[in-house]
């Protein structure tokens, strides 16, 4: 199974893929994300997490994972265009499969964690101080006073799971298009990535504010 597969050998997963397949991880993203409002919501049924307990509902799980699917049809979409520009048009299909299956891991890897978390405080009955999703970026080596601005923005946006979502992305891109060089593909997955860091950075510094009167 390819689920399963690109996990270990990624490169004859990506070599393999199709226009198609882009289908198949988005339904087990889908099956992570119920994974993870369950394992929220048995925290606030043992009361070690009541403080979270508001803002679960299958409502909030639907809306995130609609979110998620606009992301990566972003992210699809400029992948697409930059490599339109260094080796012609590729296959939209092979590339909206390709970031499939890469946010398919990570989301994957985040489930582990989460469920790590949940684990620990269920074993040790100790309740949350915060939420359940376990930190990744550069936001840990901040103070806690700064929760906004331009440099947690940055620190938001320099993330281990997102660095390794790049990295997988331009590994699928150079085995599955034909004649696109490791160099460009790694140019195409990380061009959406430094977008929108720029935009966040832009947002903190009030410079688009006149978007959202």
């Amino acid at each position: 199974m390819r689920l399963v597969q690109v996990l270990y050998s990624p490169e004859k997963c990506f070599s393999e893929i199709g226009p198609g397949d882009w289908q198949l991880p988005l339904s087990a993203i889908a099956v992570i994300f119920l994974i993870s409002l369950s394992l929220q919501f048995l925290l606030v049924v043992l009361r070690l997490s009541a403080k979270f307990g508001s803002g679960l509902s299958i409502l909030s799980f639907l809306g995130a994972f609609v979110l998620f699917v606009g992301n990566l049809l972003v992210y699809a979409s400029v992948s697409w265009w930059v490599l339109n520009l260094v080796r012609g048009p590729p296959n939209y299909g092979v590339v909206l499969s390709v970031i499939s299956y890469a946010a398919y891991v990570r989301e994957l890897a985040r489930l582990f964690m989460t469920i790590s978390v949940a684990g620990y405080h269920i074993a040790t009955g100790s309740p949350l101080t915060t939420g359940i999703a376990v930190r990744t970026d550069a936001t840990i080596f901040l103070d806690k006073a700064i929760a906004t601005g331009r440099l947690h923005s940055l620190a938001s946006s320099l993330d281990i799971m997102t660095s390794g979502f790049i990295i997988l992305v331009a590994f699928g891109f150079n085995a599955s298009i034909l004649r696109v060089r490791w160099s460009e593909a790694y140019v195409a997955s990380s061009i959406p990535w430094a977008a929108w860091t720029l935009v966040k950075l832009a947002m903190a510094d009030g410079r688009l504010e006149f978007l959202f009167r």
